[in-house]
């Protein structure tokens, strides 16, 4: 899939950046849409899952593709320290809550209930799970933002709004509208995480086929358009070792416990 240059004028918002190596947020999610055709999508990979999870085929067709455009939407807010070559600690918080903002107009186009949206969601948390545990994060996320000197509150800007809409309407057929000046706040994390652990169990099934996805795609794409990146540095950074999965096992289990 290419990307169409119109989409990218006159706002292109970076996902990486490192000396001549400079990758664009449209670019990085073209190649993880391709990617996912090409090795998924071609030898029906929703229609078995469809038949695993008793969710249409179509549906889980969208969810992926939505998880590809806002797993990285965050970065919106990094620009200035992605040109820097700095960190993008805590983007997928940020992508969390835009994608808070935009839920109730996805829900219509995914034609079906909060579940999809919600499991989505989950993926998009964990998807740099080995990087940052979101159950450890969540409670000192103040903390850790102003460590890293991230913000905690940012604003929807006009640019962002308008950005967001044309890369929707590209690669989904539909445009979501954010409202320009509505303020996004780290201190919200709390809230969503507790409300999602809530119902983790039946969201399970489809975020565990949603991260697959993200995390093979994301890195992939990485590889390939960042300078070429051995495919398994890039692969093993975002893969938690067996330890951290047992520990996480059983944190989650006692959170569902309270």
């Amino acid at each position: 899939m290419v990307a169409d240059k119109r989409i990218l004028e006159p706002y292109e918002p970076l996902a990486y950046c490192s000396g001549k190596n400079v990758e664009t947020l449209t670019e990085h999610i073209s190649t993880m849409l391709s990617i996912y055709d090409i090795y998924f999508s071609r030898w029906n990979w929703e229609q078995i899952s469809s038949s695993r999870i008793n969710i249409s085929a179509n549906i889980i067709d969208k969810a992926v593709k939505c998880t590809v455009i806002l797993h990285d939407i965050g970065k919106l807010f990094y620009q200035d320290r992605i040109k820097t070559g700095r960190s993008t600690t805590l983007h997928e918080y940020y992508s969390l809550l835009i994608t808070e903002k935009i839920g109730d107009q996805l829900v219509k186009h995914l034609e079906d209930t909060r579940k999809v949206l919600d499991s989505l969601e989950w993926a998009l948390l964990i998807h740099h799970m080995s990087l940052r545990d979101p159950l450890k994060i969540s409670g000192n996320i103040t903390n850790i933002a102003e460590y890293w000197k991230v913000p905690l509150t940012v604003k929807i800007t006009t640019e962002i709004s308008e950005w967001i809409s044309r890369i929707f309407k590209h690669y989904l057929g539909f445009e979501v509208k954010l409202q320009v000046g509505s303020v996004l706040s780290l201190r919200e994390i709390n809230k969503i995480i507790r409300r999602l652990l809530a119902n983790f169990w039946d969201l399970y099934p489809l975020t565990l086929r949603l991260i697959r996805i993200l995390i093979i795609t994301d890195n992939y794409a990485a590889a390939l358009n960042r300078g070429g990146t051995p495919a398994k540095k890039v692969f093993l950074r975002d893969l938690p070792n067996a330890k951290d999965l047992v520990e996480a096992k059983r944190r989650l289990r006692e959170w569902l416990q309270d």
